[in-house]
């Protein structure tokens, strides 16, 4: 099993579902993870859910609001300096939120 020791991993659409799933594998297998999602209180129940909480980091962000992914990209530099994936629910050409994160 491929562990993910002092990774950090986005996973939006985090909060349900195979976003939800994601997190907690990669959160088992020992990275943090930041979930977003629009929902907070979605986003809180799946980090109390979850049997690493204490490495689930959610975040309010809606992906289709560019304001929205600055404003993520500048907390989880804030926080973290960097993430070393970048893994979303939805199949889309990352375009604008890859030119914020490089």
């Amino acid at each position: 099993m491929q562990r993910f020791d002092k990774q950090i991993a986005l996973v939006t659409g985090g909060s349900t579902g195979m976003g939800l799933a994601t997190a907690r594998t990669l959160a088992e297998r020992g990275a943090t993870v930041i979930i977003t999602g629009r929902d907070q209180r979605k986003l809180l129940a799946a980090q109390e859910g979850s049997s690493r909480p204490d490495v689930l980091v959610p975040i309010v962000a809606d992906n289709g609001q560019l304001t929205d992914l600055d404003t993520l990209v500048s907390k989880i530099r804030r926080r973290f300096r960097k993430f070393s994936s970048y893994l979303s629910h939805l199949w889309f050409d990352c375009g604008s939120f890859c030119d914020l994160i490089i």
